[in-house]
């Protein structure tokens, strides 16, 4: 092959790569949004320098990814995603189920499944679930539910603002202990290389299943196509593997 012909090979290679290029840019372009409001709690949403990330916040954009859609997610406070659902302003949320979604929401099969925990701090002895009864106990925004909905039991109950004030409280003996979902409890203490410390002297409470919540304003032949994402991506085993990075994080 002469010079020449070497030359009108490359550039016809070259613009072969621009055309796929162009073409692919474009397809994305055309692709239509779906908003997502991903919980601000970590390790389900995070930011950390202008970066998004987390656990539910692959959940979401891996569902519409697989929808055929192009994902707009947002990481908010709890409240703001609940509510944004409701009201139409977000297309889905990633949670487990309260009363208000059940009522003014459409919810998936449950994705995944969590152990709700109680975790002592170092100075209670906690070996039955009443032994609460009177003791500090410190809970998340909307958190340990079904510890509340225990009308029999009667511990105090302190807010904190994310796991890991709360997992600060545990370890300085300000609470004598904390309730809250095994994944950002391990979390927040796999940061401080205290989990096998704290864990193995946890109580669990009940287990939890986390739903896709859609907005009842999503037209329903998008919620059965993100749903039908949602049931293969169940069937492939996705969200169970996904989790076990956030079940160890130091690892």
């Amino acid at each position: 092959m002469n010079l020449k012909n070497y030359r009108q090979l490359f550039f016809f290679t070259l613009a072969l790569t621009f055309m796929f290029l162009n073409f692919s840019h474009a397809h994305a372009e055309t692709l239509e949004s779906i908003n997502v409001a991903t919980i601000e709690v970590a390790p389900f949403g995070l930011n950390q320098k202008g970066n998004n990330f987390g656990l539910y916040y692959e959940f979401g954009n891996k569902i519409v990814e697989r929808a055929g859609y192009k994902p707009n997610n947002k990481i908010v406070p709890f409240a703001r995603a609940h509510e944004s659902v409701i009201s139409g302003i977000a297309d889905f949320t990633i949670m487990f189920s309260t009363d208000a979604l059940e009522m003014n929401a459409h919810q998936s099969k449950p994705i995944i499944e969590f152990e709700n925990l109680i975790i002592p701090a170092k100075h209670f002895q906690l070996k039955k679930l009443s032994d609460v009864n009177n003791k500090r106990i410190g809970i998340i925004r909307a958190g340990c539910a079904d510890l509340l909905a225990k009308k029999e039991l009667t511990p105090k109950f302190s807010e904190f603002n994310d796991y890991d004030q709360g997992v600060n409280l545990l370890i300085n003996g300000r609470v004598d202990g904390i309730c809250g979902s095994i994944i950002p409890v391990r979390y927040s203490l796999a940061k401080l290389n205290r989990v096998d410390e704290f864990v193995k002297k946890a109580l669990v409470v009940s287990k939890r299943k986390a739903y896709v919540h859609f907005s009842k304003k999503l037209p329903q032949d998008k919620i059965d196509k993100i749903n039908k994402a949602v049931n293969d991506l169940i069937k492939e085993n996705y969200f169970q593997n996904s989790a076990r990075f956030y079940l160890n994080p130091s690892k």
